[in-house]
């Protein structure tokens, strides 16, 4: 079985990446979607993603503030 997963990045971007998530949200030829929220300012919630199972969040504390 072949699974495939999609990768998105961030960094104080959310209105990007909520429009991302949307979208990818609607594609039905993938198994997860993993958000990476790189040390955002603000971070991003789990609650304002779409309510699409295959996502998940994680967040990783930027110790420079920079990428």
């Amino acid at each position: 079985m072949t699974t495939t997963s999609i990768v998105t990045v961030c960094m104080n971007r959310t209105k990007h990446v909520l429009q991302s998530a949307r979208a990818v949200a609607a594609l039905d030829f993938h198994d997860q979607h993993l958000i990476l929220d790189y040390g955002s300012a603000t971070p991003l919630e789990r609650e304002e993603l779409p309510s699409d199972s295959r996502i998940e969040l994680v967040r990783a504390e930027a110790s420079t503030g920079r990428w």
